[in-house]
């Protein structure tokens, strides 16, 4: 036995520390007890769909959604030029979210995906493009709140609390079953003068594209696309209009300039 710093013993085999201040150690082990998992802090950012332009009923939907006491499951339906990718990304936004892809879920198995990482919100873009077998772990989830799976021929089953907000460009090829649990809206393609607003916005707020250079890549690809997003790829790869314009003679050949 020997003496340690003040407020410890040791041994040869044991060292015992005297705690300084047992009834703080005591309270906070107290409040850690009752933190339930999955349920740490975290806010739900005010300016979620701000950049958003119309769709005031799906916003309003979505934050009804997120908010509600027990999950509301909320799937969009649209092709690419809608959107439907801006408020998937958004509300990856969300705390303790997870963005996953229906197409490429089974690589890895929904199941595994889940129990690893147990997100509060689930972001699954192209739902119609998920593996059956995905779809039935996603229907148990939506259902019950059970995530099982067989590993080193052991059954794991998890029962958690989790919103489905999804995407898909069809819904045609999910499974009725599974169409049912979501509260289902269809988007329409942007007009010309949303296209042109949406991609303005995005540009100059998010992507810090200089005004006039923002404008000039929205006018130009609205004769092309609705799609919000190549006017971001735009914005992040070009520096001046004489870039536009090159890329533009890439993208669209043949088509001629604005």
């Amino acid at each position: 036995m020997t003496g340690g710093p003040r407020g410890t013993y040791r041994s040869r085999t044991t060292s015992t520390y005297k705690l300084k201040d047992p009834e703080l150690v005591r309270e906070c082990l107290e409040k850690l007890s009752v933190i339930k998992e999955g349920q740490e802090e975290g806010e739900i950012p005010t300016d979620l769909f701000d950049f958003i332009l119309g769709h005031d009923q799906v916003k309003d939907l979505l934050w009804k959604s997120i908010n509600a006491e027990r999950p509301v499951h909320i799937l969009l339906v649209g092709p690419p030029a809608t959107a439907k990718s801006m408020f998937l990304g958004e509300l990856g936004r969300l705390p303790f979210s997870r963005f996953a892809l229906g197409g490429s879920t089974r690589k890895g198995g929904l199941e595994d995906y889940l129990l690893e990482f147990r997100p509060r919100y689930l972001i699954i873009d192209e739902i119609d493009k998920m593996d059956m077998r995905d779809m039935s772990v996603l229907l148990s989830l939506m259902e019950s709140g059970v995530v099982a799976r067989l590993k080193k021929r052991m059954r794991e089953t998890e029962i958690m609390t989790t919103w489905v907000l999804g995407g898909a460009n069809r819904d045609e090829h999910i499974w009725p079953e599974l169409k049912s649990r979501f509260f289902t809206v269809h988007l329409k393609e942007y007009s010309e003068a949303d296209f042109l607003q949406i991609s303005e916005t995005v540009l100059i707020t998010r992507e810090k594209v200089d005004p006039g250079l923002a404008t000039f890549i929205a006018a130009n690809l609205a004769r092309h696309t609705r799609d919000v997003r190549e006017a971001i790829h735009f914005g992040r790869l070009c520096k001046t209009e004489e870039d536009v314009k090159g890329l533009l003679q890439l993208k669209f050949p043949g088509r001629g300039l604005f």
